[in-house]
């Protein structure tokens, strides 16, 4: 009943139903990341344990623990 109420009360102006060119002239693109050693132990000396992990599911106690194997 919702849904058909709401549909009596819409209307969608369909007369400019093309989307315009989208012209891109500066293209942004990353070729390479240099990252060292130095930067992730860094990195991973921060995280704090018990907080959640990333995207990689990996516990920060873990890479904490297995740090030392980087060196």
């Amino acid at each position: 009943m919702l849904n058909q109420y709401f549909a009596s009360q819409c209307s969608i102006d369909e007369s400019n139903h093309e989307l315009p060119t989208m012209h891109h002239t500066n293209v942004n693109s990353l070729q390479s990341i240099h990252v060292t050693q130095e930067e992730i132990i860094d990195s991973i000396k921060c995280l704090k344990i018990g907080k959640a992990s990333g995207p990689d599911e990996i516990d920060n106690r873990i890479l904490k623990e297995a740090m030392h194997q980087l060196s």
